[in-house]
């Protein structure tokens, strides 16, 4: 084939039968011919390199002899494969064939996708080489044909089988992928969780010492105001002292106020007595006169003695002269 087909010449037996055999083997290399058009120029050497060498196998090309173009016979495996042309020491890309990019920034690859041929194409080619071979020739490629179509049944089998089995297991993939998904869905909560304790244990201990800041300067004046409360406390205790030397004082002055009053008291019985005894007036006005001015009399009863001792008759026995001083009893003299 070429351009990616197996090459097959018509008639061909011994070409056919090794190729029968390879698939037989399970072999899934495929003979592919390459070729490169050098458009109306004759290069010296022409080469080719490919992935499936792991870029490091150089195949040579051969010129073919009409035109520009060059050909190679390569056993590649089936499947996408990229390549690139060697041209007199220069990388060059092949005109037939598709270009893609290479993934380091140069003018990319050729591109070729290589094919394991299916039975129809199996079936033309034997029908194609039928008129060039003898019945035991075709005999024995009918026989090995058969073989490789038993061989790809099997394969086929096979794959469908290990479809199915990658299907389960692309499911218990999937299946494991979301309890994984999950899995972090979960940790990632957790995580945010654990975060968002985090900041509220911070923020509690971040209130805890605002409030022990708070309370200390609160103890500060609380203690500021117990020491002037005590300092007011202790002028009052004084102003109590001394409102109480001053009540003991009056207490002191009233008893001797009491006993003052009592005095008097005693003083203008004896006088009521006396002035009803004319002949002991003046013996008692006189003794009046002198407890009164012992014990501070008011002077409003030494006035009302006086009082009374104008308005006294003589056939009551008064002296006829005025007092040597002032009384002023309180006491109503009888007429």
């Amino acid at each position: 084939m070429t351009g990616g087909k197996p090459l097959i010449e018509s008639g061909s037996y011994e070409l056919l039968r090794e190729r029968l055999l390879a698939r037989i083997k399970g072999s899934r290399l495929v003979t592919t011919t390459f070729e490169f058009d050098s458009i109306g120029s004759v290069p010296n050497e022409v080469a080719i390199v490919g992935d499936w060498g792991g870029w490091l196998v150089l195949h040579d090309l051969k010129y073919s002899g009409t035109g520009s173009l060059w050909l190679t016979e390569i056993n590649v495996p089936a499947g996408k494969h990229q390549f690139k042309f060697l041209v007199d020491g220069e990388w060059r890309l092949g005109n037939n064939y598709a270009v893609v990019d290479d993934g380091v920034g140069s003018y990319g690859n050729n591109l070729v996708q290589i094919e394991v041929p299916t039975s129809e194409e199996d079936a033309a080619e034997m029908a194609e080489a039928v008129p060039f071979l003898n019945a035991k020739q075709r005999q024995e490629l009918e026989a090995l044909l058969a073989q490789v179509h038993r061989r790809e049944a099997d394969a086929e089998r096979q794959r469908v089988a290990a479809e199915k089995e990658r299907g389960t297991l692309q499911a218990k993939l999937e299946a494991q992928s979301r309890f994984e998904s999950e899995l972090r869905q979960k940790e990632e909560a957790a995580e945010r969780e654990r975060e968002r304790l985090l900041q509220q244990q911070r923020e509690q201990r971040e209130r805890e010492e605002r409030r022990a800041l708070e309370f200390s300067e609160e103890k500060r004046s609380w203690r500021a105001e117990l020491e002037e409360s005590r300092r007011v406390i202790e002028r009052l205790q004084a102003e109590v002292a001394e409102r109480q030397r001053a009540y003991d004082e009056l207490k002191a002055a009233n008893v001797t106020s009491r006993a003052a009053s009592d005095a008097l008291q005693e003083a203008k019985s004896h006088l009521q007595t006396a002035l009803r005894q004319p002949a002991r007036i003046f013996t008692t006005v006189v003794a009046c006169s002198l407890f009164g001015t012992l014990v501070q009399l008011p002077a409003q009863a030494l006035s009302h003695l006086a009082a009374a001792r104008a308005q006294s008759k003589p056939s009551m026995g008064w002296p006829g002269r005025p007092l040597p001083f002032k009384l002023n009893l309180p006491v109503k003299l009888p007429t």
